[in-house]
């Protein structure tokens, strides 16, 4: 599996394919804010998303969103991402994160 976190947005990672990514962002629900997809190019999807709060902390305290992602097949992906409320129809605003893909086939055995 392959760790990401925030600091890794803005660069491409290159894998083999198939591959599981696993994104570990901040977030602080209580807030009403989420981590929410935006949009995603190329064979690359989320397949789960949970919540897990930070140890010790205490009510209106954060913890960290986990994102997998899978990806499928080889090219070119993206990932785009948006920390915002769900009632805040205007995601323009919004802290964005980008992660991208260059999808290599998996080598031989």
């Amino acid at each position: 599996m392959i760790l990401l976190t925030a600091k890794d947005a803005g660069t491409t990672l290159r894998l083999m394919v198939p591959a599981t990514i696993s994104i570990t962002l901040d977030e602080n629900p209580t807030t009403g804010y989420h981590w929410r997809q935006r949009r995603s190019e190329g064979a690359i999807s989320i397949t789960s998303s949970t919540f897990t709060p930070a140890a010790g902390a205490g009510i209106g305290e954060g913890g960290h969103r986990h994102l997998t992602v899978h990806a499928s097949a080889p090219g070119s992906a993206m990932l785009e991402l948006y920390y915002a409320r769900s009632w805040e129809t205007d995601s323009s605003s919004a802290e964005c994160l980008v992660f991208r893909f260059e999808m290599g086939p998996a080598k031989p055995a």
